[in-house]
């Protein structure tokens, strides 16, 4: 049994993003980990989805504070002081001894708080508000691309297992077909029907058949550790490595004329989007920002120059200020192109993710007519093995025959077997450039 934490991924962006990540601890069966399984574990153990989520939730903090911009502000400034020595003022009247009144106070504490509450921007706060939630959902959009490539590959790299798997089983049931030649041969030989070369040849086929299953489970070896290091899982994989059993390969479908969902177009169309946005609040940067405003003020001596008492007082008032950047056209050029940039880059992506459609549309129709042909190439070699046995214990064959025969079998189960992953690779690379839902499914 082993004890892997999954995590809980958020959904699609729709709006604003509504980013949470926990972890549940699940058991899972080693003996019993399925396609679907080993894709929630990579998904929760993925070091880059990880990173895009919490860029994803930063870019959502950011939308936050940035609408959070048309809600009043308050400020409060607090200050404390002591004047060793006092300046004054001398009246002097004529008419009797001049008065002196010392400036202020020794003792000095001031409070001042103020809520301001922007009333016109020239668009800036909407624009800056619309900028970031174009980022944030851009952000969300790169979270879905890292989960599609993270599910592609685990996708990939357990079909693989599954096909190493299997050619490990064709190579063990290969060698004990070699054994059973060897063993029948060597039965000749005593009886002085086969001479010591067929002996020797069943022996060398033998040994190379050997050869063949170390190189097989070494491959497997190989297939399980990538899928070990995609799912952080330490101990021997035990996979399902069957496959659909009513599945009929013929009616394997073009969909290539099926809408592009790839979250990284949709990505693309956010950081423009945000591009655009910027380039409007560099515009907005021409106009003033009028604010209202309310205070309340505080302190001792306060506005009282002459005395040393406490004084406070209400303020109310509008605010206008207006500054002009020389650099500001140059500001609204480089949004521009900003934007124009990520125009091309998703007409290329698109480009690029139609072509890789249609291509995988065409392999996955190749792989089935390949499963047809080669389904009746291992029924005719299967056949082929049994008349040719039979007519080596005959003594109408030689061993050499037979053992070619062998190889052939072999070969042409290792290749039937084998494109019935690859349709499933193929399906995979299909659903990938589509950017499907269904890559995170199982085998079906």
């Amino acid at each position: 049994m082993i004890f892997s934490c999954m995590g809980c991924w958020p959904a699609k962006v729709s709006g604003t993003i509504l980013l949470s990540l926990f972890f549940v601890c699940s058991p899972i069966n080693s003996a019993e980990l399925s396609l679907e399984q080993a894709i929630e574990l990579a998904l929760d153990y993925n070091y880059s989805v990880r990173s895009a989520v919490y860029d994803s939730v930063a870019a959502n903090e950011n939308y936050h504070r940035a609408a959070a911009g048309r809600l009043p502000s308050l400020s409060l400034e607090s200050r404390a002081y002591y004047v060793s020595d006092l300046t004054g003022m001398e009246i002097d009247l004529g008419f009797i001894d001049p008065i002196v009144r010392e400036l202020g106070s020794q003792e000095n504490y001031q409070a001042d708080f103020r809520v301001t509450l922007p009333l016109f921007t020239g668009g800036k706060l909407s624009v800056g508000i619309n900028a970031a939630l174009a980022q944030s959902r851009a952000a969300g959009y790169g979270l879905e691309a890292q989960r599609l490539a993270v599910a592609y590959r685990t996708r990939q790299a357990y079909l693989l297992l599954m096909l190493a798997n299997t050619n490990v089983a064709i190579a063990q049931t290969s060698l004990k077909r070699l054994q059973i030649i060897k063993d029948d041969v060597t039965n000749l030989y005593v009886n002085g029907i086969a001479d010591s070369v067929d002996v020797l040849e069943a022996s060398l086929s033998l040994e190379t058949g050997k050869l063949a299953l170390i190189e097989q489970e070494t491959l497997k070896k190989n297939a399980e550790k990538s899928l070990q290091n995609l799912t952080g899982l330490k101990d021997n994989l035990h996979i399902k490595s069957e496959l659909p059993g009513n599945k009929n390969y013929t009616l394997a479908e073009n969909r290539t004329s099926a809408k592009i969902l790839r979250p990284e177009l949709s990505r693309l169309q956010y950081v423009t989007e945000a591009a655009e946005q910027n380039a409007r609040l560099a515009v907005g940067n021409y106009f003033p920002t009028l604010s209202a405003f309310g205070g309340y003020s505080v302190g001792k001596p306060n506005r009282d120059m002459f005395g040393a008492d406490w004084d406070d007082y209400f303020s109310v008032g509008l605010s206008l200020s207006w500054a002009f950047d020389l650099g500001r056209d140059n500001a609204v050029a480089s949004a521009r192109n900003h934007a124009r940039s990520a125009i091309m880059l998703h007409h290329d992506l698109e480009e690029q993710l139609l072509l890789q459609a249609e291509q995988a549309g065409n392999k996955l129709k190749l792989t089935a007519d390949a499963i047809e042909i080669s389904r009746r190439e291992l029924d005719i070699a299967k056949r082929r093995f049994e008349l040719a046995t039979e007519k080596q214990k005959a003594g109408n064959l030689s061993v050499n025959r037979l053992l070619e025969m062998e190889a052939a079998l072999t070969a042409t189960d290792e290749q039937y077997h084998s494109s019935l992953i690859r349709y499933f690779l193929a399906e995979t690379d299909l659903l990938y450039a589509l950017g499907s839902d269904n890559i995170f499914g199982g085998i079906q």
